[in-house]
This record gives C-alpha cells, structure tokens and sequence, in this order.
C-alpha cells in the first residue's frame, strides 16, 4: 500500500520548524485505504455477504443470553471503565489549557506593624500599625499561538482519547464475543462426550456378556475399555478447558463466576451459525472505524502541540494591573480615598532559556514523526486484519464442510461396521477402529465450527460500524 499523504505531511512539517503558525496535515492515507481492493475481496463470491449496518450485529447468533452479556460487558468490563477514566482525565486536560489562556486576578491582603528605625537618634518614635488588600490582574497575549495551540492539541487529545474509548468497546464486544463462542463449544463438545461415555459403557456391558457367553474375546473387552478410559480422560480435559473459559469470560464481563456459570448451564446449547459476512463498506471503514479515528486525532494533536513549542520561541507581550488600597487598619481599606491602581505592559523573550526552548522543538517533532508512523501502521493493519480474518473465515467454512462430510461418512461406516459384527462377518477390532474415527470426527466437527463462529467475529467486528 502507498501513502501519498506521508510526502504531504512531511513537507508541512518541514514548514512547521519555521512558522508558529502552520496548519494540520491533510491525512490522506484513509483514501488510499478506501480505494484499496483486497485480493480475498475482489476474488470472493458477491453471494457470500449480506448488506447490515447493525450496531448490535452480535444477535444474528439468536443467543438472548449472550446479547445480555455484551449489554453488561459494554458497561461494566474493566478495559471499558478505565477507558471512560481517561476520557474524564483527557477533558480534565482541555479545561486546564482553556483556563491557562484566560486572564487572571488574584486578591492578596497583608496586615502587620511598622517598627520605627532604630538607627535614628530619636528613639521616641512608636510601632504603627499598617494593612493593604491589593487585586491584581494578568494577561498574556496569545500574539503567537502557543496558547490556541496547546488547547486545540488538547482537543484533539479528548478526540483521540473518545475514539480510543470506542474501540476498546469494539474489541471488548469482540472478546466478549469469542470467549463466549468458545464456552459454548466447549460445553457441547462436553455434551456430546458425556453421550459418548454412556454409549461405550452400554456397548462395553454388552461385550461382557457376549464373553461370558462365548461369542467374543476378552480382548474385544479390553480395547473396548481402553477406549472408554480415553473419552473420560478426554471429558476431563474439555473440563479443565470449561473452567479456564468461563473464568476468562466472567473477567470479561466483570460478574462472579458463579452466577455465569450459573447462567451458562441453564442456557440452551443452540447458536444460529452465519452464513454470509456482512458486506465491507471499505470507505466508511476507513472514515469511522475507532482505531484509525483516534491514531489520526492523535495525529492532529502531535501536530499542534509542535506548533506551540515553535510559538514559544518568540516573545511574550503581557499587560499586568493592580489596584491596592491601603491604610493603618483593616476599616481604612474600604475608603476610596486610599485607592490606587497601575497598568504596565511588559515584552519578554527568552535568551538563556532558548536551548531548552529549542530542545522542546526538537522533542514536539520527533513526537510528530511517530504519530505520523503510528497512523500509518492503523491504517495498514486495518486493511491486512480485515483482509486475513476474511480468507480464516472462507478457510474455516470450507473446513467445516470438510468435517462434516467425514462425519457422515465415519458415522455410517461405524454403523455398518456394527451390523457386519453381531453378523459374525467382522472382527471387534474394524468396529473398534470404526468408532474412534467416529468420535474423533465428531469432536473435529465441532472444533471447525467453533473456528468459524470465531473468524466470523473477528471480520465482523472489523467492518461494521457498530461503533
């Protein structure tokens, strides 16, 4: 991918080293993302999406359970509530520069006693007492722009910060999204081995007595039990599994681990599998998508924030007033005619300090140069993310079919295999061989169609504006 706007960038960079004034950049890499046609795109069949714009697109899946826990998630995850904190810390920051360019007046007051000079000939002299109440007022003229500067990077500070906030919510539905998927197919693949664990004890009862009745051996016994002992051993690793992915959903979602579990085990194991993606509006993407929103805001603040430092090598104009009123007690002040003011206007420019100053120049642009890289980057593994979990999707959907294809074929060949035994027309050991292709078919089954829930998650979280 080419990006014509880093060249543009760099040249009013340059010009920002000389002026205090220059101007944002004109980010133009969004449009190159816009315009960029992905090769699983351009070579995938138009029957394969399906025009949404939804912000809860998550309920395709037809899950009540899991949209109330993304409800929750929204709200209250942990990632979500810190990022609500650095907006109010961001908006703490706008208010601060905003305040710093407003005039100031400040009220001071003094009371105290006059001792007479005691190197004078005449001793006689008595203590007096004195007090003042002073108003004094500041303003320094922003002439140059450091002030509207560092409050204009302050805004696009908060911006980067709401659109950072935003994204952690896309990725949070995301997590949330496939932590569940995986609890879910981890309770089937449960289910379905529990079944299989009653259905091989049945089938281990029954050649026992076919043993004692001489019809088979009791090495058909044997690897009968042997592969029982390897499904439990299995059912007890998809436990450990169970646990690990239910505690990492309800850190997730930020509840007891118990009441999700709770929850999880009395919710039908019944998912709506998508099959077609939701049509990848690649400009709206690139204009709206929260990561790449706030890498160009903060962009834009790098930007201004290299503008104040130029504007604070150039001379500062203040206009400094007082009014003070004095008198020998407190009752004297309020009296006008003890009343008086100033107004003095003052030009300062920075002489010994100008190292530092420069220095802070200096540091503003290298700032600049990696926010600049920093946008780039988002944009660029924007488009190889949406590009990638594409071609996983098509992948796992083809793997999927795959899996279910040998799944038919494995279960009909147990089936046969069964009735050419009890038939007398096959050894134990093909039924045997026959039934572990089964169940490893079943179980490869379902790990494919969890990859597909999760690739379909991860593409659709990428593309659709629910932000």
């Amino acid at each position: 991918m080419r990006y014509s706007g880093a060249f543009t960038f760099l040249t009013i960079l340059m010009s920002a080293c000389t002026t205090p004034t220059s101007t944002p950049p004109d980010v133009t890499a969004v449009e190159t993302f816009a315009n960029t046609e992905l090769p699983s795109l351009t070579s995938s069949p138009q029957n394969m999406y399906v025009a949404t714009t939804s912000e809860t697109w998550w309920h395709v899946f037809g899950d009540p359970l899991l949209n109330e826990l993304i409800s929750k998630a929204q709200v209250q995850a942990f990632d979500v509530r810190k990022a609500l904190a650095d907006v109010e810390r961001a908006e703490a920051l706008l208010r601060s520069a905003r305040s710093a360019n407003m005039p100031s007046l400040d009220l001071a007051g003094s009371l105290g006693t006059l001792q007479p000079d005691l190197g004078a000939s005449d001793l006689a002299g008595t203590a007096s007492n004195s007090a003042e109440l002073s108003l004094i007022g500041n303003w320094t003229i922003d002439l140059f722009g450091q002030a509207r500067n560092t409050i204009r990077s302050a805004e696009a500070g908060l911006l980067a910060t709401q659109a950072t906030q935003r994204d952690i919510e896309r990725l949070i539905v995301a997590r949330t999204l496939q932590a569940y998927l995986t609890s879910y197919n981890l309770r089937v693949r449960t289910q379905l081995a529990e079944q299989n664990i009653d259905r091989l004890t049945e089938n281990t009862r029954r050649i026992g007595r076919l043993v004692e009745e001489g019809y088979s051996t009791r090495l058909d016994l044997r690897r009968s039990e042997s592969q029982l002992f390897v499904l439990e051993a299995k059912r007890a690793e998809l436990s450990a599994l169970q646990t690990a992915s239910d505690n990492a959903l309800a850190l997730l979602v930020a509840i007891p681990p118990a009441d999700l579990i709770a929850a999880l085990d009395a919710a039908p194991l019944r998912l709506n599998m998508p099959r077609q993606l939701p049509v990848p509006d690649l400009e709206r993407v690139a204009r709206n998508r929260p990561d790449i929103r706030a890498a160009e805001f903060a962009l834009f603040s790098a930007s201004y924030q290299a503008d104040a430092a130029q504007a604070a090598l150039y001379p500062s104009i203040s206009l400094n007033s007082s009014i003070f009123s004095s008198g020998q007690s407190i009752g004297d002040l309020p009296a006008l005619s003890t009343v008086s003011g100033s107004l003095v206007s003052s030009l300062a420019a920075p002489l010994i300090g100008r190292g530092r100053l420069l220095a802070n120049v200096d540091r503003a642009d290298a700032d600049l140069k990696k926010a600049l890289i920093a946008y780039e980057q988002t944009v660029f593994s924007a488009v190889l993310e949406i590009d990638t979990s594409l071609a996983q999707w098509k992948s796992a959907q083809d793997r999927m079919v795959l899996r279910s294809d040998a799944l038919r074929a494995a279960v009909e060949a147990q089936e046969l295999a069964e009735r050419l035994f009890y038939a007398g027309e096959l050894d134990f050991t093909s039924v045997v061989l026959a039934e572990q292709t089964r169940l490893q078919a079943e179980d490869e089954y379902l790990v494919a169609r969890g990859e597909a829930f999760s690739t379909y998650v991860q593409y659709t979280s990428g593309v659709v504006p629910g932000w």
